[in-house]
């Protein structure tokens, strides 16, 4: 996974089944889809930390 070099940290897992996600190239506000338990996501940046949250904590 390619991190941009002004993220603090990413933290890849899904919120859902705490399994980690393998993306290529990640970007902001992203939505995929979880491929352990099929659950929505969206990617992102808090404080610089790039994260996973659920579908609908918009």
């Amino acid at each position: 996974m390619n991190i941009p070099e002004n993220v603090k940290a990413l933290l890849p897992e899904c919120p859902y089944c705490d399994e980690p996600i393998e993306a290529e190239n990640p970007k902001l506000n992203d939505e995929v889809t979880c491929p352990h338990c099929g659950s929505k996501l969206l990617l992102v940046e808090l404080d610089g930390v790039w994260m996973y949250l659920r579908d609908g904590w918009r």
